[in-house]
């Protein structure tokens, strides 16, 4: 009895020095000093942008006027497109509608 009572007081005891040493490690990481705030100074310089070339500036607008007349014809065959994909649609629609009956046959009953 005695030895039973002497190992659970052990346990017990080694339970509760683990219980506050735990404690104890997530106190000291809480309690870390908070950074002191310094001062960032920020100088503004202005900013000068370069003069672009007149040959590059040239070359640049004729790449984006390229640009939009390709976009421009892309877009005008997908508008042609879509069109036709309507007006199939609807001769689809018309021959589905053409072909089917009115209404089912009915059922035919033999004289017995």
């Amino acid at each position: 009895m005695n030895r039973t009572m002497f190992l659970i007081s052990a346990v017990l005891t080694a339970f509760v020095l683990v219980v506050i040493g735990g404690v104890a490690g997530q106190l000291s990481l809480t309690m870390v000093a908070e950074p002191v705030p310094t001062e960032i100074v920020v100088e503004s310089t202005p900013v000068t942008v370069p003069a672009i070339d007149p040959t590059a500036e040239a070359l640049i607008r004729e790449r984006e006027a390229a640009y939009q007349a390709s976009l421009a014809e892309a877009n005008q065959r997908l508008a042609e497109a879509n069109q036709r994909l309507v007006i199939a649609q609807q001769e689809l629609s018309a021959q589905a509608a053409a072909s089917a009956p009115a209404a089912p046959p009915a059922p035919v009953v033999a004289a017995t």
